[in-house]
């Protein structure tokens, strides 16, 4: 598994320079049309795919296709090559794999009470509450393990079997046998989880 991640925070939309890629043109045109902070993480992230698919397969960047699946998964036309795109607050992620990944990065903001109720089990919410001063961080790297795993499926997070984690020592489990997880180190304020 390979990451890449790349801060959006000073960057100027000028600056990504694969013109000779229509799809990179496209989306840089489109960023800078819309002024669209999301737009300009959507172009970080899918150039990084980018490049991480030429490097992986050894071809062009401008001659990489990527589709999706009726899921909404992304792939590389034809390449043997899987990847996965995120992006929160000002950080873009991609990671590649020889293998279907998933990858999420999370801002750590808070917890989101609704969404703990809803989608955490028992143990994971022990798990959030049980240390007041990590709860926001153990929230956001719970989200990170839900949401990479489903980008690994495909299915998306309400799209199929919602991921409980099991733990360990008190902490998160990574390895669940067909799959696991790493937690790359991320900038701070954030987590990555990424599934594979």
């Amino acid at each position: 598994m390979k990451l890449e991640m790349m801060d959006v925070s000073e960057l100027d939309i000028k600056q990504f320079s694969m013109e000779s890629d229509p799809a990179i043109s496209a989306l840089k045109a489109k960023a800078a049309a819309s002024g669209s902070h999301v737009a300009l993480l959507s172009l970080a992230g899918e150039t990084l795919a980018r490049r991480m698919i030429a490097k992986e397969a050894g071809v062009p960047a401008s001659s990489i296709v990527i589709n999706a699946e009726p899921s909404g998964k992304p792939y590389a036309k034809g390449l043997d090559v899987f990847f996965n795109i995120s992006h929160s607050g000002e950080i873009a992620i991609c990671a590649t794999d020889t293998r279907p990944v998933g990858a999420d990065i999370q801002r750590i903001s808070g917890v989101r009470d609704k969404l703990l109720f809803r989608i955490y089990s028992p143990a994971e919410r022990k798990y959030v509450y049980e240390d007041p001063d990590k709860s926001e961080e153990r929230f956001a790297r719970l989200w990170c393990m839900k949401e990479a795993y489903a980008k690994r499926s495909g299915n998306g997070i309400f799209g199929g079997k919602i991921f409980e984690c099991r733990f360990e020592g008190g902490e998160p489990a990574a390895d669940y046998g067909d799959f696991s997880f790493v937690f790359p180190e991320a900038p701070e304020g954030y987590v990555i989880a990424i599934c594979s």
